[in-house]
């Protein structure tokens, strides 16, 4: 069992992943506007499919984390989904426009929101996740980056970026108006989003962030160390600073 495919569709806030299975080949996670929950559509192999209503967000991401980390598909739908909501059979989906789909090349545009550990000395940072950052860069010259001015990590991060000649221009920093005149240097000239101090919360802007965000960058646990160049899916990494 592993995923095949992963794409979140920013204008119509859907989350679509296509899976290399014996059961689930595809689901739809459609979030609500106003609260934390979403339609689930689940296509199963030969295309019947199911909408499981009034999902919560938190069981959507505990059964794709499980997914993600090669699961079963089956046991984690069993476990997160079906025990907790009743399936709707709907007109079955057709394979073909879900191969064709799956089919169709990446974005080349990807954004990659960048965050980690509060404190990083240097030994650390290069030891740990300059590799990751090269990685990332070495995929695609399109790579586009979301940090938060509040993190050290994504910020030390910013400036090993410019270092190493990405373009201001495809990084984005997070950050309070009152904090606007401490930024210096060259991060000074990336694209920055200044959100007024009384709305700014580390956890509501990580998600805003995560919304337009195709893939994370972050160190993960001393466990990762050895794979440290590998990337984690967002939904993975949300779920972690849930559980935290």
């Amino acid at each position: 069992m592993s995923v095949l495919k992963s794409e979140y569709d920013l204008e119509k806030c859907v989350d679509r992943v296509w899976y290399e299975s014996s059961n689930v080949i595809y689901s739809e996670f459609y979030e609500h506007d106003n609260d934390n929950f979403g339609e689930l559509y689940i296509v199963f192999k030969g295309g019947k499919r199911y909408l499981y209503k009034n999902v919560s967000y938190m069981n959507y991401l505990y059964f794709k984390n499980a997914v993600f980390n090669e699961g079963s598909s089956g046991k984690a739908l069993n476990e997160y989904i079906i025990k907790n909501y009743k399936g709707e059979k709907v007109d079955d989906a057709s394979i073909d426009d879900i191969v064709g789909r799956l089919n169709e090349p990446d974005k080349k545009d990807t954004t990659y929101f960048i965050h980690g550990d509060g404190d990083v000395d240097e030994f650390v940072f290069q030891g740990m996740y300059a590799n990751t950052l090269d990685y990332v860069t070495e995929l695609s010259s399109d790579s586009r980056f979301a940090v938060m001015f509040s993190n050290k990590y994504g910020m030390r991060s910013v400036k090993y970026l410019l270092d190493n000649g990405v373009d201001s221009s495809r990084i984005t920093i997070y950050m309070k108006e009152s904090d606007v005149s401490e930024l210096d240097g060259t991060a000074s000239e990336c694209i920055i989003v200044k959100i007024k101090d009384e709305k700014y919360n580390d956890d509501f802007i990580a998600g805003q962030i995560q919304r337009c965000s195709f893939e994370d960058i972050a160190y993960v646990s001393q466990e990762a160390i050895s794979e440290i160049a590998k990337i984690s899916k967002s939904a993975s990494i949300i779920l972690r600073r849930r559980m935290s």
